[in-house]
């Protein structure tokens, strides 16, 4: 139970919940995780620390979840997005791609998005990016909390989307890049 106490801490945003006695960020107060999605994140992490064989897309899941830790762990704002939006597109973006940002935006919005608002989540993805792309390269962009919390919900989801789909993934394309399989594992929306 979400008591609704908010705490403010500088920059930091959270809520109290007093039957677990613990404080927790606004950006994964709504957010729900099952036990698979759980049981296979800690199963990754084992196979990692056990240094055991892993498939091209549990590298590249391990890969997005540090980064979004890192998106988590930081004070600064604008860092904090880039690290967020990169955790996106380590999953999403395909090596030696032309517009980037449209594709990665349109992928996001196939997994984020449902029919009624593809349009405008593939263009609240593409402002994201541009976003990323300005204090990537050196530009001062004010990044609010709410956009902060808004595209490290949205990677997590994606993250989670990736979990969920493992099983089916590695079942259907093995060990091959799964980036070149993007119309198949992301489910349709709009055109596409």
């Amino acid at each position: 139970m979400w008591d609704g106490l908010v705490i403010k801490d500088k920059e930091n945003l959270s809520y109290f919940d007093s039957n677990q006695n613990i404080i927790v960020p606004a950006h994964i107060k709504n957010l729900c995780i099952d036990n698979a999605i759980l049981n296979a994140l800690i199963g990754l992490l084992h196979k990692y620390s056990y240094q055991e064989k892993m498939s091209n897309i549990e590298k590249f899941i391990l890969l997005s979840l540090g980064l979004l830790g890192e998106s988590m762990r930081v004070k600064s704002r604008n860092y904090s997005f880039v690290m967020a939006m990169s955790s996106i597109e380590s999953l999403l973006e395909k090596e030696n791609e032309r517009s980037i940002k449209n594709n990665v935006s349109i992928r996001c919005a196939r997994i984020v998005s449902d029919e009624n608002n593809f349009k405008e989540t593939v263009y609240k993805f593409k402002e994201f990016y541009r976003k990323r792309s300005e204090i990537s390269h050196g530009e001062v962009v004010y990044i609010s909390e709410r956009k902060l919390s808004e595209i490290i919900s949205n990677a997590i989801y994606i993250l989670f989307y990736f979990v969920k789909e493992l099983p089916r993934i590695e079942e259907t394309y093995g060990n091959a890049d799964f980036h070149e399989y993007f119309d198949d594992i992301l489910p349709k929306k709009g055109n596409y």
